[in-house]
């Protein structure tokens, strides 16, 4: 697989821009897990285009990862928010987008608030999950508002891999 992604700063300097595509150098089809999803205003779950999980690396404290896929909540949750999944055939190639409100601080779906970055990143890598494309796939649940698709929690837990990229400084802000 190929990975390519740029980040900068917004015209406003409100806000980091990630995009990124990623391309299927295999032979395989896979599915790609960069559907992000929160919990909707009133019930239920809803999609969100432009959210990435944001946390220390904790090999490195310079370096803070934007992860799109399945990264267990730090804390207990009653309901476990999952990706969904687009499928990427072989020689295929899959464009994203995402965007992280400054200051930066880790960020995760399931977690009630945002919490400051243990230390002041100076590089960021991004991390995109991905299933085998014979992982099967079912409705993303009690989504509102759209349609989606994910693996069965089993699989999506075992059989989950990420592609990383190579670390990128964080632009000025």
């Amino acid at each position: 697989m190929n990975l390519t992604w740029t980040l900068k700063t917004s015209p406003l300097r409100e806000k980091l821009v990630i995009d990124y595509r990623l391309t299927n150098t295999g032979p395989s089809r896979i599915h790609v897990l960069d559907v992000m999803t929160v919990f909707g205003a009133t019930d239920g779950v809803e999609l969100a285009p432009a959210a990435i999980i944001v946390r220390a690396d904790s090999k490195d404290p310079r370096r803070v990862l934007f992860t799109r896929g399945h990264v267990p909540p730090s804390s207990d949750v009653s309901f476990e928010l999952v990706p969904g999944a687009r499928t990427l055939e072989p020689g295929a190639t899959l464009e994203g987008h995402a965007e992280v409100p400054l200051p930066l601080r880790a960020w995760h779906p399931n977690e009630d608030e945002e919490l400051p970055l243990a230390s002041t990143p100076e590089e960021a890598v991004l991390e995109i999950g991905f299933v085998p494309g014979d992982v099967p796939l079912r409705p993303l649940p009690a989504l509102v508002g759209g349609s989606a698709q994910t693996p069965q929690r089993p699989e999506l837990v075992t059989a989950q891999r990420f592609i990383r990229s190579e670390p990128q400084p964080l632009p000025a802000r």
